[in-house]
């Protein structure tokens, strides 16, 4: 019988029975077993409900009434597996990933051996279709709150096969410690936030776990395979939106003193650059628009500025409790810029 591991797994899923499918197997596979684990199901109508009381009725789950997004059903998981005191690490893994079999035990084991302020682990991400090609090695930031996964796209040739700290761990596949978590609730009142509904929730999470005095992992190894963007799909509408809106929470929220205006021009002034990537055909604007005109294409922004502001009270009033309650520095805040710096380009103008 595997060993068991100090540790809980949250998974949410939306009409995903059949990545389930794929991801439960590589869960009770592996080598030193989860205490819990626990599925947040958002109203699906695709029977996954009954086919995980069926094929694992070990999991515990939360059935929700309609899909609340991604960041919410995750706390709901976290509230449900901190309630367990034996559980020091609690792994978010995305219904449409497949891990191998030692990923708790490497993960774990640079955790217990490197003790501190370590907040979120991950190791290597790769494409599920094609497993030579890299999803994620970790976050990595610009000055204007924009993320972007280092090694996105690249060949794997072995280039990140020594640990080394990260910006902040991929949600797809990340575990992040009892000490962090339970810090991001006494502070923040919540880990993921609730508000932003689904994408760039782990960057907002990453910023302030490190604001906090958190740091994150990636540790090499045998990869995660997994499907990007499986249940929000590529260059639509919905997760433009997104994207754009939560990038203007995570300002307001996390960048401290003057950073923050700085933020919002280095953010305004991105698109000029994201019109040019329409005009050169390229980039995910350019994918985006051969899906919706331009003036839809302007009504996502009108609109994820509209209700930006409008939340901006709500914004300001959790930005206070993180500033009040942050760690680190400005001059830290700053390097982490440099040292975490995302790929304009590829940002702008996608994988080439």
């Amino acid at each position: 019988m595997a060993k068991r591991a100090e540790i809980g797994v949250a998974v949410v899923s939306w009409n995903g029975k059949e990545h389930l499918k794929r991801l439960m197997p590589s869960l009770t596979a592996q080598r030193r077993q989860p205490l819990d684990i626990v599925v947040a199901d958002n109203g699906s109508i695709d029977g996954t409900a009954a086919w995980l009381a069926k094929h694992h009725p070990e999991v515990h789950l939360i059935s929700l009434p309609e899909n609340f997004g991604f960041a919410q059903p995750n706390n709901q998981c976290i509230s449900y597996l901190l309630k367990n005191p034996d559980i020091r690490h609690i792994a978010c893994i995305n219904n449409d990933t497949v891990l191998p079999d030692d990923f708790f035990c490497r993960l774990i084991s640079f955790s217990d051996q490197h003790k501190g302020m370590i907040g979120a682990l991950q190791t290597k991400i790769v494409s599920l279709d094609c497993p030579s090609i890299i999803d994620s090695v970790g976050i990595t930031i610009d000055k204007s709150m924009s993320a972007i996964n280092e090694g996105q796209g690249e060949a794997d040739r072995g280039q990140y096969d020594r640990p080394k700290e990260i910006f902040g761990a991929s949600a797809s596949a990340a575990v992040y410690t009892r000490a962090a978590l339970e810090d991001l609730l006494l502070h923040h009142g919540e880990c993921f936030d609730g508000d932003f509904f689904a994408y760039q929730d782990d960057v907002d999470l990453a910023f302030r776990l490190r604001l906090l005095g958190f740091s994150a992992w990636y540790i090499p190894g045998r990869p995660v395979l997994h499907v990007h963007s499986a249940t929000g799909k590529n260059y639509s509408p919905f997760k433009s939106y997104h994207i754009h809106r939560n990038t203007l929470y995570a300002i307001v929220k996390n960048f401290p003193g003057e950073l923050m205006l700085s933020g919002f021009f280095h953010f305004i002034r991105k698109y000029a650059s994201l019109v040019g990537s329409i005009k050169k055909k390229q980039g995910p604007s350019y994918m985006l628009s051969k899906k919706i005109s331009v003036p839809a294409m302007m009504s996502i922004v009108l609109k994820a500025w509209l209700v930006f502001l409008l939340n901006m009270p709500l914004m300001m009033a959790k930005r206070r409790h993180i500033q009040k309650t942050k760690r680190r520095s400005m001059q830290c805040v700053k390097k982490w810029f440099v040292d975490y710096r995302a790929d304009f380009e590829k940002i702008t103008y996608g994988v080439r």
